[in-house]
């Protein structure tokens, strides 16, 4: 499969509120689910399912902003969300790999042991 070129990458996501796993905090957003199309791709079903959009769709995006980059916004997902479950976690590395020009999706996946050779 080809990559996606970042400049024309999308990122959907859905997420919701859940207990905090510690339960110290209470309720918060995590990351549910993680989508990575070429923009000019995007289905309107993607689009209505997933809630959450950045990239292509943005006028800033990849123009100096950490937070407007494919490694920003997973980040983010991460420090700030979380996600609802490991699976969840991989599951958005591997649409990250999709990227063109991202390799650390790639490097993170194999830290967690999972088989990239073959992905995609």
């Amino acid at each position: 499969m080809a990559k996606i070129p970042a400049k024309d990458a999308t990122i959907l996501w859905s997420d919701e509120i859940t207990n905090d796993p510690e339960g110290s905090s209470g309720a918060r957003m995590r990351v549910t689910e993680v989508l990575v199309v070429d923009h000019m791709q995007m289905q309107p079903k993607d689009a209505a399912r997933l809630d959450n959009s950045r990239g292509a769709c943005d006028l800033d995006w990849l123009q100096g902003n950490w937070r407007m980059t494919p490694m920003g916004l997973f980040l983010e997902m991460a420090a700030v969300d979380g996600f609802v479950s490991q699976a969840v976690k991989i599951d958005a590395l591997r649409e990250f790999a999709k990227i063109e020009g991202e390799v650390w999706p790639e490097m993170l996946l194999r830290d967690l042991g999972i088989d990239v050779e073959h992905e995609g």
